[in-house]
């Protein structure tokens, strides 16, 4: 997600709730070595391994699950809090979609909400109502930054330096992974049981906008960060999580590897490419396609599924998007397993068709895409947990 989606989202929360956040920009210098931890091969679950097998097998079948970030949280207009069980997604195709993602970063002024100014218990609410419409659920996350509460696009270098085994804020770090670890051990399903899910984190970071991205963190210290983070979270009983690595914008095989922290770690791979000019931060349709045919080479080549984990328009100025769209992954014939569109926030910050919208042609044409029967929405695909 880019810098300009969360501040909008804020705002407008300001203005209905007068929240408040603040931080500093003072960085504090790496003083102390930690000994490193011995990792424990912990395998993920059955149920887990599961709905990855099936999330390939329905991909080589020629599916792809359309997916909404936010979906139930936010839309255009409305909030979770002022229309539950809403989704724009769902008002203008008739379904949800197939795929839900979620945020799962603590806000540093409030520990029990996300950036999405909901509470961790809500958010596993959603997800486990997405669970049992037969969705899958996947979480991203922006994390502040633990040297000075900096927002996650706050790339001053060095951070991640500190917080890998040895760094100053090493110890900070883990309190900060026993929250997550507290917060996803609730998405469980009716009868107890850990409802799997999908985890993609520190995303986009061969570009320099994140604290973890290429300008502010060398390519190893970040294969150390990612590593840790799952390690630490699967040696606690997390092994209902399947982890996603997805890298922004890349030139080629290469590019897209150099950060790449491990085949044991790594379940899915992925990559987050927009449409159009996205306040600068979208692509062609030839540059789009040339990603899809690398990635899947590289997933064919390491044998794991592949997604493109964050996609859209912004405001789709394009009112045959969705039939662009649909050309560009027929024409590279890549086996996506899914594609999640970006979140819908207001009339100026959409990815999705609203039903308010003042273009009928567009509606159509998205209602023509969710209605083809490649793309599954809510309930047109398998059981992907058995």
């Amino acid at each position: 997600m880019k810098k300009h989606t969360i501040s909008i989202f804020l705002s407008l929360f300001f203005l209905l709730f007068l929240g408040s956040c603040s931080s500093d920009d003072n960085a504090e210098t790496p003083i102390e070595e930690d000994p490193i931890e011995e990792p424990i091969d912990t395998p993920i679950s059955g149920s887990a391994q599961k709905l990855l097998t099936n999330l390939d097998q329905n991909a080589q079948q020629g599916n792809i699950l359309i997916g909404h970030q936010a979906t139930t949280i936010a839309g255009v207009g409305w909030r979770l809090w002022q229309m539950p069980n809403h989704s724009d997604f769902k008002e203008v195709s008739g379904k949800f979609p197939a795929l839900y993602g979620w945020e799962m970063s603590p806000r540093p002024d409030n520990p029990n909400e996300t950036y999405d100014y909901v509470s961790f218990d809500t958010t596993m609410d959603e997800a486990k109502k997405a669970f049992m419409r037969g969705g899958v659920n996947t979480f991203s996350m922006h994390p502040y930054r633990l040297d000075n509460q900096g927002n996650s696009w706050d790339a001053t270098p060095g951070l991640v330096a500190k917080m890998i085994p040895g760094g100053s804020l090493h110890d900070q770090y883990k309190n900060l992974l026993d929250k997550y670890y507290t917060e996803f051990s609730k998405l469980k399903s009716n009868d107890g049981s850990p409802i799997p899910f999908i985890f993609r984190p520190y995303h986009e970071a061969n570009h320099n906008w994140f604290w973890w991205g290429s300008t502010a963190s060398s390519d190893a210290d970040y294969k150390t960060l990612f590593r840790f983070t799952i390690e630490y979270l699967r040696n606690k009983g997390l092994t209902n999580m399947l982890v996603c690595y997805a890298p922004g914008y890349f030139q080629n095989e290469s590019t897209f590897m150099a950060r790449y922290p491990g085949d044991d770690v790594v379940d899915i791979l992925g990559f987050d490419g927009y449409y159009g000019n996205n306040n600068g931060h979208g692509t062609d349709w030839v540059t789009l396609k040339n990603h899809l045919g690398i990635l899947k080479s590289i997933g064919q080549a390491k044998n794991k599924p592949i997604v493109w984990a964050e996609t859209g328009e912004l405001n789709l100025t394009t009112s045959n998007y969705f039939t662009q769209l649909n050309q560009a992954i027929t024409e590279v014939g890549a086996p996506v397993a899914s594609i999640m569109f970006w979140t819908n926030y207001q009339n100026t910050e959409f990815y999705v068709p609203y039903a308010g919208m003042n273009n009928n042609a567009l509606k159509q044409d998205f209602i023509q895409f969710v209605q083809m029967p490649k793309y599954q929405a809510e309930g047109e695909h398998m059981n992907l947990y058995q």
